[in-house]
């Protein structure tokens, strides 16, 4: 079916569109503007201007001013190490770089997360997504705390 529409004296033939196609035209504008080529690890910047605190201040400083959280196991990274950084719009891993130079301690970056590890343990993998294959294993045993008493539960 056409319309026609009389435009200074002429007749124009314009094809009807149809649902589909409009929906269609839609959501190919809406995938256009949410494309993003950059990564928010890659483009996150700070100013930080802290003299003399330890590691854990620098990163809880870092986390309440990005979206990154850090994962870390305390035997492996010394926190209460005292540092000095002074940083302006700098990306966070120059900031890590900065800081972790000097230690044995390396970091990757995983989405939002940060981890924190010590240099030459085997590089995290994002965790496997869930299957209908997977195996259940029952395991059996007591759990106990550092007295040697039995947790509830």
């Amino acid at each position: 079916m056409k319309i026609l529409l009389k435009i200074r004296g002429r007749l124009l033939c314009l094809p009807k569109s149809s649902l589909k196609m409009k929906l269609t035209t839609l959501l190919l504008f809406i995938a256009l503007f949410n494309i993003r080529a950059n990564n928010y690890a890659q483009s996150t910047r700070i100013t930080l201007d802290l003299n003399k605190v330890s590691i854990q201040k620098v990163l809880d400083e870092i986390e309440s001013r990005t979206e990154f959280k850090f994962l870390y196991n305390l035997k492996d990274v010394d926190v209460n190490k005292i540092v000095s950084i002074q940083v302006k719009k700098e990306k966070v891993e120059n900031i890590l770089h900065s800081i972790f130079s000097e230690t044995p301690v390396s970091y990757e970056v995983l989405d939002k997360h940060i981890i924190l590890k010590l240099k030459g343990e085997k590089k995290i993998r994002s965790l496997p997504q869930k299957s209908d294959t997977q195996q259940q294993i029952e395991i059996y045993g007591t759990v106990k705390d550092s007295d040697g008493e039995l947790l509830p539960g």
